[in-house]
């Protein structure tokens, strides 16, 4: 079951640790946190950062004739 969904564009900045993921939408004026407890923060932390850099470099390829 889907409780919330945060569009790419709206995650700020996230992290992770040992024992956490943390992920933060909005901006800096109005953010919105989200901490899970976890011992695979890692893998979610490494998930985004490649989707992200997926969709960059597709940005970027697509202005690129």
């Amino acid at each position: 079951e889907l409780l919330v969904n945060h569009p790419l564009n709206k995650i700020s900045r996230w992290n992770s640790g040992n024992t956490y993921f943390q992920m933060t939408t909005g901006s800096l004026v109005r953010d919105n946190k989200i901490l899970c407890e976890t011992s695979l923060g890692y893998k979610m932390d490494d998930l985004l950062t490649s989707y992200i850099n997926y969709f960059l470099l597709k940005q970027q390829n697509a202005k690129d004739p």
